[in-house]
């Protein structure tokens, strides 16, 4: 664990100095790290503190199940129904005026989006990425639709109309980092799409592989900080409420884990929940967050 005093802690969201709460941060990879929640006395963000250093950081993720499940075949139709979801929350704020759409996609995974992004906008795309999964990388190398394919955002030089960040920023311990980079290589009225979880630390009995937790007001007051305009912010997926109420479900033993599996089956077969998880149904308190901004000149 790095060696920074807790007199150092900063919110990543508002760079408040102070915190008033924390909770261990439940993690098998971490068990025995010291790693904790934080809570900022400010915004009310939950942050992973002290941050990892980058040794500790890529064994996190070399021994975390979830930078497999990036490449593996049986997940691909999963990706491809997230990504056309995605797509069509983007599509309307694309401009008109533009071509040749150009776009970066940091944390691309597989490169689904690549795919398609030319037919929901309607115009020819230009498709770069930024990837450092090895294993993803190798895929992405091989797909048609990616142009370049890049490990860090240090090698991009280019100018883009849109830029992607979506599952990123709530594994980054500086997100406005980050998002000034991207920013840096839009181009005049380029717009940025984000998505992240919503506070999933409420729902999930793990926290692992997340060290930022964001509520939409605080990803909102991020993008602002860091120089974007929001042009559109929702929750999408399937209700909080019914997660939360599925992990109580799911630690109360087998028996009760299968019920659980069974209630969300027959909301499947009722059509309760659209077959994609309500990738695309919008509103209330739900899973993810999305957010379509503008860089601001």
């Amino acid at each position: 664990m790095t060696s920074k005093s807790q007199s150092q802690y900063r919110c990543p969201v508002c760079m408040c100095p102070r915190f008033v709460a924390v909770k261990p941060y439940a993690s098998t990879t971490l068990r025995s790290s010291g790693a904790s929640l934080h809570k900022c006395a400010s915004c009310g963000c939950w942050s992973l503190w002290p941050h990892l250093d980058m040794e500790e950081t890529q064994k996190f993720y070399e021994t975390s199940p979830w930078s497999e499940s990036l490449v593996k075949k049986e997940n691909e139709s999963h990706f491809v129904l997230q990504s056309q979801a995605r797509c069509r929350f983007i599509a309307p704020f694309v401009s008109e005026a533009v071509n040749v759409v150009n776009v970066l996609d940091f944390g691309s995974g597989a490169g689904a989006m690549g795919d398609i992004v030319p037919s929901a906008v309607r115009k020819t795309v230009v498709y770069d990425v930024v990837e450092i999964n090895p294993e993803a990388v190798k895929l992405l190398k091989g797909r048609s639709s990616v142009a370049s394919v890049f490990q860090t955002i240090d090698a991009v030089s280019g100018r883009y109309d849109l830029a992607i960040a979506s599952h990123v920023l709530e594994h980054m311990f500086e997100p406005e980092i980050l998002l000034r980079s991207l920013r840096d290589r839009l181009s005049p009225g380029g717009i940025l799409f984000v998505e992240v979880p919503n506070e999933d630390w409420r729902f999930k009995t793990t926290n692992e592989p997340h060290v930022v937790f964001f509520s939409q007001p605080m990803l909102v007051h991020l993008l602002n900080r860091a120089g974007f305009t929001v042009l559109r912010a929702a929750t999408c997926g399937r209700r909080v409420l019914d997660l939360i109420m599925a992990r109580r479900i799911s630690l109360n033993g087998r028996i009760a884990r299968s019920v659980c599996l069974v209630y969300f089956a027959l909301q499947k077969l009722m059509r309760i929940y659209e077959e994609d998880e309500g990738y695309a149904r919008y509103g209330g308190d739900r899973r993810w967050i999305r957010v379509v901004c503008r860089r601001t000149d």
